[in-house]
């Protein structure tokens, strides 16, 4: 019982010690471009000018005009694409998002989700949206929207109405089930 409790540690520090290793190689392979496809056109978009918006709020032509055509507030979008959790305060490390990244359900969802975030090579990428998470979270324990596009891996092509399909799939099997689960995870703390 011992041994495993020590290879595991081992393990974890190892893989804690590379991730932090590749955290602080330049990032040579990074997304420069995100295309977004929708309704039969596309548009590109350089990353960098998604992260000067962040920054400064200053739109370049491209980013404005994407969202003058979507109709969205900038101001939202800012907000969005910057905003950061903290995983810290949930007292989650990179280990457990790991784990999470590679279990079955997640694995579903990013199953799908690799067919509407992907490399302009690939049909899905699962591995590069795994890559950019865990890449955005090594050296801070933080994520936010844009530091997972620019720990992407290569450029990416989204896929827009996929992508809505999913978020509406997800939010009903949410609702769906939220109430149910909890429910059941009251009762299991009440009979301990």
């Amino acid at each position: 019982m011992r041994s495993h409790s020590i290879k595991t540690t081992i393990a974890q520090i190892l893989c804690s010690v590379c991730i932090g290793l590749f955290s602080y190689l330049p990032n040579a392979n990074a997304a420069e471009q995100l295309s977004l496809r929708a309704y039969g056109g596309e548009r590109s978009l350089p990353v960098a000018d998604l992260r000067k918006f962040i920054n400064t709020g200053e739109q370049s032509d491209i980013l404005r005009g994407l969202l003058g055509v979507a109709g969205v507030d900038p101001n939202l979008v800012r907000g969005y694409l910057g905003m950061t959790i903290d995983l810290k305060q949930y007292d989650v490390n990179i280990t457990l998002v790991d784990k999470f990244l590679n279990s079955y359900f997640i694995g579903l969802v990013l199953q799908d989700l690799g067919k509407a975030l992907r490399s302009p090579s690939e049909s899905s990428s699962v591995p590069a949206i795994k890559s950019a998470i865990i890449g955005a979270i090594a050296d801070d324990n933080q994520i936010s929207v844009i530091e997972f596009l620019e720990k992407y891996p290569t450029d990416m092509i989204v896929e827009v109405e996929r992508l809505i399909q999913i978020q509406a799939k997800v939010t009903q099997d949410y609702n769906n089930l939220a109430e149910p689960v909890a429910l059941i995870l009251q009762r299991i703390q009440t009979k301990r």
